[in-house]
């Protein structure tokens, strides 16, 4: 008997040291950088103990870094099963749901956690959820805001606005240009800070006093305002606050817009400007790939082909990472170059039927012009796109698509091919 004790003891040990082994080879694979790599050794330890807490939050962790999202939440769901009270746990699968789209899955997640521990990036991440959802009264506790010109008189006051400020990118400030316009129909005397790149273009616009750059220092005014879209979101909520009728507010040079539709002229056909890619990020491995956001070229195939439309990309040449297809008409070297950034983009835009572009600067741009926009959405949307409506608040010409599953936009392009075969028909 001692000696089969003794066996089973060994046998144990053994069998401990493989799982410890194999662990300790998935975590210097994920140090390296190499996800798959460490799937197999994670995997092989899970044969071992199907049930071993700390190989099933390795192997969730991993999937995580691969993007594998689905497969990483039902890890999860299975650690949360063993250990209810594991914030890791129950944190990284709100993350994923979020991912995935499932925000109505995450909120009570990031909910409960919040109320455990009183974190500033749960806070973010849920008050970010209830913009989404529109769930104005359970965000004000959390983040309470109040922009100051809807409940004083401006009239003849100068006011600052910050747009360039650190996660403000080109398409938040011209989003929050309309709100430069609203201050200027209360009376005020409005200037507005902005990246370099859009000092051209919005030294155009007639609401506008001046123009700063990020290298300026900005000039003594009776309120200085930096803008972030979470209070926008809030304070108007209802758009009655904005007291007037939505109306384009960014505008082309007309002389470039009649210098393109002279050279579009001869183009008879239903056109269509396209916007597919976005900036490249990189993954845990370090590698450089297409944002969620970004559409493959290869997935607008079928669209591509109607003979009733024209295509147009509204991609520099130099910025484009995959190979144009044919049927997409490329604008030369001197495209925003010449005029300065979005100038011809503005002007082309102003001469098609339509804009299809990912979430981008070129969808504020368009949309802000009030043109026909179809926005192609990922499932973990920005959250100033709300959630589960196919229009926007903030421009009326646009069109939300947005994708249902992770990864796929087999549906999204095939409701997109419908619904311009019904505009081109009509």
């Amino acid at each position: 008997m001692k000696k089969i004790a003794l066996i089973i003891f060994c046998t144990q040990l053994v069998h401990a040291q493989s799982i410890e082994k194999l662990i300790e080879l998935g975590k210097e694979a994920l140090a390296d950088r190499n996800p798959p790599k460490a799937v197999i050794h994670f995997r092989a330890a899970q044969k071992l103990e199907p049930e071993n807490r700390m190989v099933l939050s390795n192997l969730a962790l991993t999937y995580y870094y691969m993007q594998h999202y689905k497969q990483a939440a039902q890890i999860y769901r299975q650690c949360i099963t063993k250990e209810p009270n594991n914030l890791n746990f129950r944190y990284n699968l709100a993350t994923i749901e979020n991912k995935l789209g499932h925000f109505d899955q995450s909120t009570p997640l990031f909910e409960k956690i919040y109320k455990e521990y009183q974190n500033d990036s749960i806070k973010i991440n849920l008050a970010k959820n209830h913009l989404r959802s529109e769930q104005w009264r359970q965000f004000e506790p959390l983040f309470p805001v109040s922009l100051w010109w809807y409940d004083q008189n401006i009239a003849g006051k100068t006011v600052n606005l910050e747009l360039d400020k650190a996660g403000n990118g080109l398409g938040d400030a011209l989003q929050f240009l309309q709100y430069a316009r609203i201050l200027n129909q209360a009376g005020a005397q409005v200037s507005v800070q902005v990246h370099k790149p859009l000092a051209p273009f919005c030294s155009r616009l007639p609401y506008i006093h001046k123009v700063y750059t990020t290298d300026d220092t900005l000039p003594y005014a009776d309120k200085t305002y930096s803008i972030c879209i979470a209070s926008l979101l809030y304070c108007l909520r209802h758009t009655s606050m904005t007291r007037a009728l939505w109306q384009p507010y960014l505008c082309a040079d007309d002389q470039l817009v009649d210098q393109w539709h002279t050279k579009l002229s001869s183009d008879k056909k239903y056109k269509i400007g396209l916007c597919w890619q976005s900036n490249m990020v990189r993954d845990y491995s370090g590698k450089s790939f297409p944002s969620p956001r970004a559409v493959p070229i290869e997935a607008f195939e079928e669209l591509l082909n109607l003979d009733q439309c024209s295509f147009y990309s509204l991609h520099k040449k130099e910025h484009l990472y995959s190979e144009m297809p044919s049927r997409v008409f490329q604008f030369d070297d001197t495209f925003d170059t010449e005029h300065g950034a979005f100038m011809d983009t503005a002007a082309v835009m102003h001469n098609m039927n339509l804009v299809i572009t990912v979430d981008t600067s070129l969808a504020h741009l368009a949309a802000g012009m009030g043109i026909p926009t179809f926005l192609i959405l990922n499932c973990e949307s920005d959250y100033r796109w709300m959630s589960d409506t196919s229009t926007c608040r903030w421009y009326p010409t646009l069109t939300i698509y947005r994708q249902k599953d992770f990864g796929d936009w087999r549906p999204v392009l095939e409701k997109i091919h419908t619904d311009i075969l019904a505009r081109v028909a009509s």
